[in-house]
């Protein structure tokens, strides 16, 4: 795979990602001011989405993002940015597939147990404008490459 192509995906992916992650954390939010009548519903549909597209889409910008770092042509002294690139965000992506996929399912659950799913709804947006959070603090870092 040629380095432009696995850029390209690579920033495809991560847009994709952290407009997935916007975009979910809105609708959410519309739940639980009342805007959608079934918060359960909206938590399982969210859930769902977040497994079956976002959780792969940060996986595919992990793999296009080594594969980016290995065929580089950086030395041992690399930049502080892509230190922070290569192991803050690589950790990153790691814990947000580990947390949505576990911490987010037994959330689901707890929330199809209890007859008000409010609260289970709040703790997910809280994850995921958490997930933006640190997004838009790595997009910052690799974006002005501070040293």
């Amino acid at each position: 795979m040629d380095y432009q192509i696995a850029l390209f995906i690579h920033i495809v992916s991560i847009a994709t990602w952290f407009g997935g992650l916007s975009m979910m954390a809105i609708w959410l939010r519309n739940t639980v001011r009342g805007e959608s009548t079934d918060a359960q519903a909206s938590l399982r549909a969210a859930h769902r989405a977040n497994m079956t597209m976002l959780v792969p889409t940060a996986v595919l910008a992990l793999i296009t993002g080594l594969y980016m770092l290995i065929t580089g042509e950086w030395g041992s002294d690399k930049p502080l940015w892509l230190l922070i690139k290569e192991r803050f965000a690589s950790i990153w992506v790691l814990i947000y597939v580990l947390l949505f996929s576990f911490a987010g399912g037994k959330l689901l659950k707890k929330a199809q147990e209890e007859n008000d799913a409010g609260n289970a709804v709040k703790r997910y947006i809280l994850w995921l404008n958490l997930s933006l959070a640190i997004l838009t603090l790595i997009i910052l870092v690799v974006t002005f490459r501070f040293s």
